[in-house]
């Protein structure tokens, strides 16, 4: 059964809009502890995941892809977390984090992985230049 792709009111303008697929959004995570950290929600309202349509589940693979695919190119990180857990906001959406196994610089300003090996945690995000050049090479590489 085909749904109609619409809007949903339960993220705020704190994620920056990097693309909009058929049914689902990709935003930049305002808190980029973990740098090239990105949000993918779907377009409609929905809490749980396994009521997805056969659609918005195969377009979720895709757009998966395209958003680690850009930030593979732009920071190379050695592994990806995935995760749908909707315990602050019950609406189907995943939390791609990329992780590093070791230090990099980005504009000139050092990350560490802190947790590598481990669950993440919150750590320092960058600098508003740093994220503001993330947020422009991650948009670009996704278009």
């Amino acid at each position: 059964m085909a749904r109609k792709p619409g809007s949903c009111e339960c993220f705020t303008d704190r994620e920056t809009e990097l693309k909009r697929f058929r049914w689902w959004v990709a935003r930049f995570n305002f808190r980029q502890d973990f740098p090239g950290k990105v949000l993918l929600s779907l377009a409609r309202h929905e809490e749980d995941v396994l009521a997805l349509a056969d659609e918005e589940r195969d377009e979720l693979w895709r757009a998966m892809g395209v958003l680690r695919a850009a930030v593979d190119r732009v920071l190379h990180p050695d592994w990806w977390n995935t995760m749908c857990l909707g315990n602050a906001v019950r609406h189907v959406h995943f939390h791609l984090i990329p992780r590093y196994s070791t230090p990099r610089v980005i504009q000139g300003w050092e990350f560490q992985d802190r947790y590598w090996g481990s669950m993440h945690a919150r750590q320092d995000s960058p600098p508003t230049d740093v994220y503001s050049w993330l947020l422009q090479r991650i948009k670009e590489e996704v278009a």
